[in-house]
């Protein structure tokens, strides 16, 4: 138990400096010392920065994963809004690990595993979008919705996820 608590209080102090000041501009050093521990305790667990980093964006994309399973039933517009209430909640569960990801999706620390699993996500993402038949294209409508999602991460907004979501379905002009 006690290793597991030490390589979450890790990953979190990483995930936060990350977020804070960049993939590059973060040190093992300073991961390790605001985590509490020495260098050797993070050498332990992972060989490098990118294989913490890699294990961060994997915890990302395998938090995505329930957000494409298939809806069932209703209207597009339903559809659309339940995905979006899956997008969000996931957003809130931890807002870094999507500040995190969007900032460094192209820090080059990404291992093979994970470029794979993104394009893979990605793909499932575009045919979950292309359900909806809206008149945006599959990757706008993404780069609209994330965008959307990403801004009020990043700004600490306070707003209704519900009107947003009817916005956002608006905005793409599904209807």
């Amino acid at each position: 138990m006690k290793g597991d608590e030490t390589s979450s209080r890790i990953k979190r102090v990483a995930l936060e400096r990350f977020v804070e000041v960049g993939f590059g501009s973060t040190t093992v050093d300073e991961i390790a010392t605001r985590a509490g521990v020495g260098v050797a305790t993070l050498y332990r667990r992972w060989p490098d920065k990118a294989a913490l980093a890699n294990e961060l964006m994997v915890d990302y994309l395998v938090g995505l994963e329930h957000v494409l399973e298939p809806l069932e039933g209703g209207t597009r517009k339903g559809r659309f809004l339940a995905r979006w209430r899956r997008v969000w909640d996931q957003a809130e569960q931890d807002p870094d690990l999507l500040l995190f990801a969007e900032a460094q999706s192209h820090a080059g620390f990404e291992s093979a595993d994970v470029v794979d699993r993104k394009a893979a996500l990605g793909e499932r993402w575009q045919q979950a979008m292309a359900e909806f038949e809206s008149s945006a294209d599959p990757a706008i409508a993404t780069s609209l919705i994330v965008g959307t999602l990403t801004a009020v991460c990043r700004n600490g907004l306070d707003v209704d996820r519900d009107d947003l979501g009817e916005r956002l379905w608006a905005a793409l002009r599904a209807e």
